[in-house]
């Protein structure tokens, strides 16, 4: 990842990542280039990438979906996106 704070805000993961084994080292360089927002796909995450998160002051999300947080949501993320809200587990 070739990126500077000025160009990259958040930083999104993906599965690809997970499965490669290397969700870890992608969330430490992300962080080393003083990127403080990090997403985290569902069945992305791994044990050691959250881990690490934790010893730094950064916004993470992780175990959601982006497409029930990206407009337009329409189909199945809309209506997974509305029960949340109603049960009051959709995070803001």
């Amino acid at each position: 990842m070739k990126a500077t704070k000025a160009s990259i805000d958040c930083f999104l993961s993906n599965r690809k990542i997970a499965i490669a084994g290397v969700s870890r080292d992608v969330v430490a360089e992300a962080m080393s280039k003083g990127i403080d927002n990090i997403w985290i796909q569902q069945m992305s995450d791994t044990p050691a990438a959250i881990e690490l998160t934790r010893s730094h002051p950064v916004n993470l999300i992780t175990r959601e979906c982006i497409l029930m947080h990206t407009d337009p949501v329409t189909g199945i993320h809309k209506f997974h996106r509305s029960i949340m809200k109603l049960f009051g587990k959709y995070p803001r």
